[in-house]
């Protein structure tokens, strides 16, 4: 996928430069020059997002990034197809590109930054999910997913719809209950029937009023 991206990348390099030749009919002044050199630059800054945010949930700041990326190559066209025909000269051209590259790089690593801070937040937060509420949540699922009997799956469902109502933090002071809950879930996706569910029911209220204490 990167490889054919890139390649994408380098096809719009060639037919830029290429642009840029039969433009100036091969005979560059300092306006072109300052033009093409500025416009190659914007086409390497396409492939910084493919070396960061690779995790599936920066999808969307990695298309945030490359939104940046190519208004900042779009600016750079326009300004660059403006300079040369116009006579701009090269003073004013390569000072109007260095400003535009300064707030291209001032909003990509503003966003990289907020990137990294989003990311150690989504660490910590896996880190302190209980492991047993995060086991019961998966074996329920399965449960729902094998079982075939459309009354037992409606039990089911109706377990999985409490145990994502309830918070899934982890406190050492929660364990006990966690592990409760657990062998209860393991025991409905065994035989789902609504005793079992009743009783998981009064077990997950019991550990959202126990989790309203410990928060205070």
């Amino acid at each position: 996928m990167i490889f054919y991206t890139v390649l994408i990348y380098l096809i719009i390099a060639l037919v830029g430069n290429v642009t840029f030749y039969f433009a100036c009919q091969g005979e560059y002044d300092s306006c072109a020059v300052v033009s093409s050199v500025f416009f190659n630059i914007s086409v390497l800054c396409q492939i910084l997002p493919l070396f960061i945010n690779k995790e599936e949930h920066e999808k969307n700041q990695k298309n945030g990034q490359k939104l940046i990326c190519s208004l900042y190559l779009l600016f750079t066209i326009i300004v660059s197809v403006w300079s040369m025909c116009f006579d701009v000269s090269y003073v004013t051209s390569g000072t109007i590109q260095i400003i535009m590259l300064g707030i291209f790089l001032i909003a990509f690593f503003s966003v990289a930054k907020a990137n990294v801070k989003s990311n150690r937040s989504i660490s910590e937060a896996e880190t302190n999910r209980s492991s047993s509420l995060m086991e019961a949540k998966a074996n329920i699922r399965c449960a729902i997913a094998t079982c075939v009997s459309g009354d037992q799956r409606a039990i089911l469902r109706e377990a999985s719809a409490e145990l994502d109502s309830m918070s899934i933090s982890y406190d050492n002071r929660l364990a006990i209950i966690d592990g409760e809950i657990l062998t209860k879930v393991s025991m409905l996706c065994n035989n789902p029937d609504n005793t079992l569910k009743k009783e998981l029911s009064q077990l997950i209220q019991k550990r959202k009023c126990m989790t309203m204490l410990t928060s205070h």
